[in-house]
């Protein structure tokens, strides 16, 4: 789809925009929906579910709208997903439903919960969105290096207690990540004035517009419960490419 969208808007033409972007997004999507459908149909056939992953409904009920709830009822967040998932599990084990009615009760009760409170949705994804952005991903790296255990409960603390109690206790409790965060926040930092000051520049105009669509797309579909800086990879290599054209406005300059 990117290529097929960078073909297009890279033409001036019209008569050449009609006749070869067209065969190019043909070329492009062709495959794309092939091979998407073919997998859709696997699964309805194999387990009575219509979608390309169930991980979609599982997200959006054990995630999104657990984190909804739970603010609501001012409960844990896991406590919440977790007595969900148990008394989901019991009543499929108890009324023989399919895989596919499974995920459909997901779903169904995702967007029930949704549409009780709108504001809090709203508010948690944005919430969400914010720390996908910002997240310098240091307690990831140091779960590598051995320095932080897995499971620390950075997350949870997130999003039970809120930001501000969760930066005053770092200091006590986890000093170490307390610098990787600033160095890895710096680092990330630079990166973003970067991609602003390239998009903002004036230059390479298509190429940004490009970039920036796919990040903020990228962005909104990662928003949610378990947001975390790894959430945000997939929009890192056109951040990256905005921030190199910043970079080299700058030299230019």
């Amino acid at each position: 789809v990117l290529m097929a969208v960078a073909f297009t808007l890279s033409r001036s033409s019209a008569r050449v925009m009609s006749i070869r972007a067209s065969r190019v997004w043909a070329a492009c999507l062709f495959p794309c929906f092939l091979v998407a459908g073919l997998w859709v149909a696997r699964n309805h056939e194999v387990a009575d579910y219509l979608g390309v992953s169930a991980m979609a409904q599982d997200n959006l009920y054990l995630n999104r709208a657990a984190r909804v709830s739970a603010r609501v009822e001012g409960k844990a967040y896991l406590e919440v997903s977790r007595s969900w998932q148990k008394e989901l599990e019991t009543q499929c084990s108890e009324r023989g439903w399919t895989p596919g009615e499974f995920y459909s009760q997901m779903q169904s009760r995702a967007l029930k919960v949704f549409l009780d409170h709108p504001f809090t949705t709203a508010l948690c994804f944005a919430q969400d969105l914010v720390r996908t952005v910002l997240d310098p991903g240091s307690a990831d790296w140091l779960k590598v290096a051995g320095g932080y255990r897995e499971g620390g409960g950075l997350q949870m603390r997130l999003m039970d207690k809120g930001l501000i109690p969760t930066l005053t206790s770092l200091p006590r409790e986890h000093p170490l990540l307390v610098v990787i965060t600033i160095l890895f926040g710096a680092f990330l930092a630079f990166i973003y004035y970067y991609a602003i000051r390239g998009y903002l520049g004036g230059g390479h105009q298509k190429c940004t517009v490009i970039c920036l669509t796919l990040v903020v797309y990228f962005v909104l579909i990662s928003g949610g419960a378990n947001a975390l800086a790894r959430l945000r990879h997939p929009a890192m290599p056109f951040i990256c490419i905005l921030a190199g054209i910043g970079w080299s406005q700058r030299t230019k300059n």
